[in-house]
């Protein structure tokens, strides 16, 4: 037997390997949801969609979006209720002729 059959002098076979990213890999959905979120705060709800994804950085940005979502939702009842209730004050103060209007202090 010589080297050349037994492999010693024969070159290495070339393997080439393509790698195919997946679905499951691609990011740019969550991230993109996540980022657009602070301008359009509405969008933030698609985070649901990735509550259960088996990737964690998917399932992360779902997770974070949600939330971003509620404590925005929680924010803007308090202030639309603050809003409310001093412009409610404001005019009955006008009404009484109380144009000093004060808080109670």
């Amino acid at each position: 037997m010589s080297h050349v059959e037994a492999g010693y002098g024969a070159p290495a076979p070339v393997v080439i390997v393509h790698t195919q990213t997946t679905k499951e890999d691609d990011l740019a959905g969550p991230i993109v949801v996540f980022i657009l979120g602070f301008f359009v705060w509405c969008v933030w709800l698609a985070g649901f969609a990735w509550i259960k994804s088996s990737n964690s950085t998917k399932r992360v940005l779902g997770i974070l979006s949600v939330v971003f979502f509620f404590v925005y939702l929680v924010i803007l009842v308090v202030v639309i209720a603050v809003v409310v209730s001093t412009a409610a004050a404001a005019a009955k103060a006008a009404r009484e002729g109380n144009y000093y209007y004060t808080t109670g202090y």
